[in-house]
C-alpha cells in the first residue's frame, strides 16, 4: 500500500525539478534576446556617451552632438520648436537644445583688440524680451539680458548681442571708469546701437551692438561649456554663415537621458540627409566618434529584432509550461505550496546582473530585458497563486459536497 504514495512523491519531485529548470531557461532567454534588440544597441551607445561625459570632457557635465544640413540639403527643423519640444523634458533647469554657428570653432571669429576668444554665434532667430528679475529675458530662450533688444538699422546689416565680459572689456578700452568696482547700467546702455568690428577668417565686418547678456543661469553655463566664448545673433551673418547653422543636442552623465535624445534625433531626422557630429570643443581626449554616432548612421541596428522577438515568445511559452509543472507538483487544492519554482525565477536575473558588473557590457543587462523579466515574473507568480487558490476553493467545495452526500446517505 505504500508504493503508490512513493510514486506520487517521486512524480511531484520530478514536476518540481522540471518547473525549476524550465523557469531558468525561460528567463535566461529574455536576457539573451535583449542582446540582439535594437533598443539595446542604442542603450549601449548612450552608456558610452555617459562615459565620454564623465571621463573625456573638461567639466564632466555635457558633450554635444551637432546636426547640420547634409550634402542633399536637408532642412533643419525650426530651433524655437525644437527648444520647446525638449525644454524641461527631464529637469527644467537642464540644457537640452541650442542652435549655433561655429560651435566647433572651424572658423576664426574674433572681436578686434583681443576682446574675445574664438567666437561662436548662438542663433536667436526672432528677437524679443520679457521682463524678468528687474532686467529682461529672451522670450523663447532662458538667456537674461540687461535691456530689450535695440534696433541697429543705419549702423549695419548685421547685429550682435555681447556678453557682460565683452562689454566690460569694451568699456575699459574706451577709457570708461568703474564706480564701486563696476560699471553703471547707463554706461552699459551707451554701448547699444554702436558699431563693433568682428573679424571672420581674417576679414573685418561691422556689427551693431543690439544688447548685452548676463553670464549666469544654467543655460548660459551649458552653452559656454560645449562651445566656449559666444555672442548672440539673429537672422543675418556675413559670408552666408547662417547656412552653417547647426542644432545642438546635449548628452549628459545619465544614460537614460542620452538614450532618449538619441531616439529623439532618429525620430526627427529620419531621412539621413543630415550630418551628425560630436562637437569636440570641450572633449579633452580621443573618443570613438564613429561608434558614438552609430545610433544614427547604422542601418543594421534593427536587422536582428526578429531574433529578440522570437526568443521573447519562446521564453513566454516555456514559462507557461513551467507554470503547469509547478502547479502539478502539488496535490489539487493543497494549502502548502512550494515556493521553490518562484525562487528559481530570480536566478537568471542575478546571474546576468553579475555578468554585467564584471564585463560592463550593458547588452547583458539591458533595460528591455529587465523590464520584460519583471513583467514575466509578476505574471508567473500571479497566475501561480490564482490558479492554486481556485483549485483549493474547488477542493473545499467538493469536500463539503462529499461530506453532505455521505451524511444524507447514512440517514
Amino acid at each position: 500500500m505504500q508504493q503508490p504514495k512513493k510514486n506520487l512523491k517521486n512524480t511531484k519531485n520530478t514536476n518540481l525539478l522540471i518547473s525549476c529548470i524550465l523557469s531558468i531557461v525561460a528567463v535566461s532567454l529574455i536576457f539573451v534576446g535583449g542582446i540582439f534588440y535594437s533598443n539595446t544597441h542604442t542603450e549601449k551607445i548612450a552608456d558610452y556617451a555617459t562615459r565620454v561625459v564623465k571621463n573625456n570632457t573638461v567639466n564632466k557635465k555635457y558633450c554635444c552632438l551637432t546636426v547640420g544640413s547634409g550634402s542633399k540639403g536637408g532642412s533643419l527643423p525650426d530651433p524655437a520648436s525644437e527648444f520647446h519640444n525638449l525644454y524641461g523634458v527631464f529637469k527644467q533647469e537642464k540644457i537640452t537644445f541650442a542652435s549655433a554657428i561655429n560651435a566647433d570653432k572651424g572658423h576664426e571669429i574674433r572681436f578686434l583688440n583681443n576682446l574675445s576668444d574664438n567666437l561662436s554665434f548662438f542663433y536667436l532667430g526672432p528677437i524679443g524680451t520679457v521682463q524678468y528679475n528687474n532686467h529682461y529675458k529672451h522670450y523663447i530662450y532662458p538667456i537674461e539680458t540687461m535691456f530689450p533688444f535695440s534696433d541697429v538699422k543705419g549702423i549695419s546689416d548685421y547685429s550682435v548681442s555681447i556678453s557682460q565680459t565683452h562689454a566690460n572689456k569694451l568699456l575699459q578700452q574706451n577709457g570708461e571708469e568703474m564706480h564701486d568696482g563696476d560699471f553703471s547700467l547707463n554706461q552699459y546702455k551707451n554701448l547699444l546701437n554702436t558699431p563693433i568690428t568682428i573679424q571672420i577668417d581674417g576679414n573685418p565686418f561691422v556689427f551693431g551692438i543690439q544688447n548685452i547678456f548676463f553670464e549666469t543661469d544654467y543655460y548660459y553655463e551649458g552653452l559656454a561649456d560645449v562651445m566656449g566664448d559666444f555672442v548672440l545673433c539673429s537672422y543675418f551673418l556675413p559670408n552666408n554663415l547662417h547656412r552653417e547653422r547647426k542644432n545642438l543636442y546635449f548628452m549628459s552623465e545619465y544614460t537614460y537621458q542620452n538614450r532618449y535624445f538619441m531616439s529623439y534625433i532618429n525620430d526627427v531626422y529620419t531621412t539621413k540627409d543630415f550630418d551628425i557630429k560630436v562637437n569636440h570643443f570641450n572633449i579633452a581626449n580621443d573618443i570613438d566618434d564613429e561608434y558614438m554616432l552609430s545610433f544614427y548612421y547604422s542601418k543594421t541596428a534593427t536587422d536582428n529584432d526578429w531574433i529578440s522577438i522570437m526568443l521573447f515568445i519562446i521564453s513566454g511559452a516555456i514559462l507557461s509550461t513551467s507554470l503547469l509543472f509547478a502547479i502539478k507538483q502539488t496535490k489539487i487544492g493543497e494549502k502548502t505550496l512550494s515556493l521553490l519554482p518562484l525562487i528559481f525565477l530570480f536566478t537568471p536575473y542575478l546571474v546576468f546582473l553579475l555578468l554585467f558588473k564584471v564585463t560592463k557590457d550593458l547588452a547583458l543587462f539591458s533595460e528591455t530585458s529587465t523590464k520584460l523579466n519583471a513583467i514575466y515574473i509578476i505574471a508567473f507568480i500571479s497566475l501561480y497563486f490564482i490558479i492554486n487558490s481556485v483549485l483549493a476553493f474547488r477542493k473545499r467545495r467538493l469536500s463539503i459536497f462529499s461530506n453532505n452526500l455521505y451524511y444524507e446517505l447514512n440517514i
